[in-house]
């Protein structure tokens, strides 16, 4: 008989098994996961970058230099440099720390959703680089009570907007940033580190491909120090800077509503003790105010009304003792901290207007204006900072805005919520003559504004 094949093949099926199915859909199943999870990462590249960035940060020798211009980048291709960047996520994730080079991935345009594309290269420490994006996008930066707080909730009533972590972040204003308003010639050591220390202020995980993020801090505009800082630290990035500006007078007697609120809560003074109180009390800061502009130059003597109230024996040097400033230098500095100089507006805007681009760089807007037409005055800012223009609802346009309210943003966050506060000190009208004098003192600062500014600031506040 004619054998038909060897010893081997005798008896073996030429099919193949049901074992070997199950196994190779098995695989193909396995594989269709990771691809699927892969892709997911690849596109939720706030919370990939957010998670990256934690796990190498510890391993960073902080240091940074100054880069090219960005589009340079497009063109580089160095193996030893890993880019971060929430538009831009490496293919995979590392199974540790980032320390896989990957190749330096080409910038998208400049559009709307990619305003700032800067960076500081950090070394990590097996002589590669971290390649960090600088946040935020832009910073409202003040007045106080000039309709920050409103301008803030209904920026996050846009997708395209995210707000820091904390409802006012204060980082430049505090710390270590605080301690060095006077510093100069920035080592890369210093600059690094104080950029990964403001990073940790904005949370990823609600940000999205074209997310433009923010922070608020209405206090910046009131110190001469921190445009400069700002300037200097966050180069090359250029954070576009946001400022609400309100009447003067009505601008102080809020923020001497704040103040003392906290101060009468509990008192249970009645009307008209309330009443003599604001009276003492805003006659001060008005003498306080004068005394100190006299002391740093602005005036060349107090007004007679000033001069007949003796409401006080202020004594400046004595006022900082604990100061190592003598008084010309320490009231210098704090001169817009007062309550009623913080209207004089001219000066401050001037020293940002030094570090910062007036129109492209540096906005300043009339809280009167966006009080009276909201999604005018919304839609004013996106165009600034370059987002989407938004729709606002008409539960939104009737908002209440106030802080003592409560609004939650387009991604769910709660905005602001005063609104368990118990009640509120009733305080009276600002007392006319009080106004009188207060109008008196900003007239020719607010006419100085307008020359900065524009015809659109003619005699706005004019009363």
């Amino acid at each position: 008989m004619e054998s038909v094949g060897s010893n081997d093949d005798r008896g073996r099926d030429t099919s193949t098994s049901p074992k070997a199915v199950v196994l190779m859909s098995r695989i193909v199943t396995v594989t269709g996961i990771i691809l699927f999870c892969l892709f997911s990462l690849r596109q939720q590249s706030g919370e990939v970058y957010e998670h990256i960035e934690e796990s190498v940060e510890t391993s960073l020798k902080v240091k940074v230099e100054d880069l090219p211009a960005p589009s340079s980048f497009s063109e580089k291709n160095d193996s030893s440099t890993t880019f971060l960047y929430p538009t831009q996520t490496p293919s995979s994730l590392p199974t540790q720390a980032p320390l896989l080079p990957t190749q330096a991935p080409s910038l998208p345009t400049q559009t709307a959703s990619s305003i700032h594309q800067r960076r500081i290269i950090c070394p990590l420490s097996n002589q590669r680089t971290l390649n960090v994006t600088v946040f935020p996008h832009f910073i409202i930066i003040g007045a106080q009570k000039a309709g920050t707080s409103a301008i803030s909730a209904l920026l996050e009533t846009s997708q395209s907007i995210l707000r820091s972590v904390e409802f006012e972040a204060h980082f430049w204003n505090t710390g270590t940033r605080k301690r060095a308003y006077s510093k100069t010639n920035w080592t890369a050591e210093e600059k690094c580190d104080i950029i990964l220390q403001y990073r940790r202020f904005f949370e990823m995980k609600h940000a999205k491909q074209d997310t433009i993020i923010f922070e608020k801090t209405p206090r910046l505009l009131a110190l001469p120090q921190v445009p400069r800082l700002i300037r200097e630290v966050l180069h090359p990035h250029v954070p576009k800077l946001l400022v609400a500006l309100r009447d003067p007078v009505d601008r102080f007697y809020s923020a001497f509503k704040m103040h003392h609120e906290a101060l009468l809560k509990g008192k249970n003074k009645s009307a008209s003790e309330i009443v003599e109180y604001v009276e003492q009390e805003v006659a001060q800061d008005i003498e306080e105010a004068y005394i100190t502009m006299l002391n740093v130059g602005l005036i060349d003597e107090l007004p007679a009304e000033v001069q007949n109230w003796n409401q006080t024996t202020i004594a400046l040097n004595a006022s900082n003792t604990n100061s190592s400033l003598t008084c010309n230098e320490k009231c210098r500095l704090d001169t817009y901290e007062q309550r009623v100089a913080r209207g004089i507006y001219v000066h401050q805007i001037e020293k940002y207007m030094d570090y910062f681009e007036i129109g492209t760089e540096l906005k300043v807007v009339q809280y009167e204006n966006f009080t009276r037409n909201r999604r005018d005055g919304l839609n004013e800012i996106l165009r600034f900072v370059g987002a989407p223009l938004h729709n606002l609802t008409e539960e939104e346009l009737q908002a209440d805005l106030s802080p003592t309210s409560k609004m939650v943003g387009a991604n769910g966050i709660i905005i602001e919520d005063n609104s368990t506060e118990p009640e509120r000190v009733k305080f009276p009208p600002l007392p006319q003559h009080l106004r009188d004098i207060l109008n008196t003192l900003y007239k020719p600062y607010n006419a100085q504004l307008e020359g900065l500014l524009g015809e659109e600031w003619r005699n706005v506040w004019s009363s």
